[in-house]
């Protein structure tokens, strides 16, 4: 997958639309919301009581850990970009965007 700039990500899907509109085929575009953040954040685990014997008439339960103090506590906006993805059968371009030029992107995009 070739990461490009802006500019270049627009040249370029221009002309795989030309190549496939003349020649017949398909151009898939994938828009996907992506943060800053360097590493994943995993999901909170569950915790799970021990089986009661079948005399007992109570039920396990299931509680989920609370999240960290840290993690909540943040209140620092994120600022979130935009992941394009145009590809073929043949070639895959992407592009990053800012969340505040996605529209714009779009509507150059739409021109194409």
């Amino acid at each position: 997958m070739l990461l490009t700039k802006s500019e270049t990500f627009l040249s370029e899907m221009s002309k795989l639309f030309y190549s496939n509109q003349t020649n017949g085929g398909s151009l898939y575009i994938t828009m996907k919301r992506i943060d800053n953040s360097k590493k994943p954040t995993p999901n909170p685990r569950r915790k799970q009581s021990k089986k009661v014997s079948k005399n007992n008439k109570s039920y396990p339960t299931k509680s989920i850990d609370q999240p960290s103090e840290s993690s909540t506590s943040s209140n620092v906006p994120k600022e979130y970009y935009c992941l394009i993805r145009v590809h073929d059968n043949k070639r895959k371009i992407s592009t990053i965007v800012s969340s505040k030029d996605v529209n714009k992107f779009q509507q150059v995009t739409y021109m194409v």
